[in-house]
């Protein structure tokens, strides 16, 4: 999505031409918005997150990866399995170097700790995101949540994502958090709770 807004890679040749970009996009959030059994999960960062992040005790951090990322890890996939109680899930992630050797560190950690995660997380891939459909379609839904939440900053937000909202939108979007409780030495990655 990144690539499609900034024109580059397979999106250079649409620079003189953006109404073919955004046609492709709409088009592209219009299957997904029609896609009615997808479930959609998002956690978008904003630097409140990183701010609180930082006020975590130095213990704290690191029981969580050292990054705020892995907690939005973790919520999505505790969000996944209570959105789907009687699925089975298979993870998809990004192939990207700088977080695939934690996120499968995280993983391993949450099915050692939570028998939920163990029972019904069967497996976790890493694929290039350039060819992947539903990680193109995550990063849709990614890139469009946290540029919402941007706007609600007061940052303004190119129209063709104001539309892509619009598309995507969910009648029935419920707001749930993670809470890690920090106590005895529990605590972090693994020891999420949804609320």
């Amino acid at each position: 999505m990144k690539d499609a807004m900034n024109f580059r890679e397979g999106y250079q040749k649409f620079r003189s031409l953006p109404e073919k970009r955004d046609s492709i996009l709409r088009s592209l959030a219009q299957v997904v918005a029609e896609a009615r059994d997808t479930v959609r999960l998002a956690s978008p960062h904003e630097m409140s997150s990183r701010a609180a992040f930082n006020l975590l005790t130095r213990s704290q951090r690191n029981s969580m990866l050292n990054d705020p990322y892995y907690a939005a890890f973790e919520s999505c996939v505790l969000g996944a399995l209570d959105q789907l109680p009687l699925a089975l899930i298979h993870i998809s992630c990004d192939l990207a170097e700088e977080y695939s050797e934690k996120v499968l560190k995280a993983f391993h950690k949450m099915r050692m700790v939570a028998p939920s995660v163990k029972a019904r997380c069967l497996g976790i891939s890493f694929q290039d995101d350039t060819w992947s459909l539903q990680l193109q379609v995550a990063d849709m839904i990614a890139y469009c949540e946290r540029k919402k939440l941007l706007k609600q900053q007061g940052e303004s937000v190119d129209p063709i994502i104001e539309e892509l909202l619009e598309i995507l939108r969910i009648d029935d979007v419920q707001e749930r958090e993670v809470v890690y409780r920090f106590k005895g030495g529990v605590g972090g990655i693994g020891s999420g709770q949804l609320t």
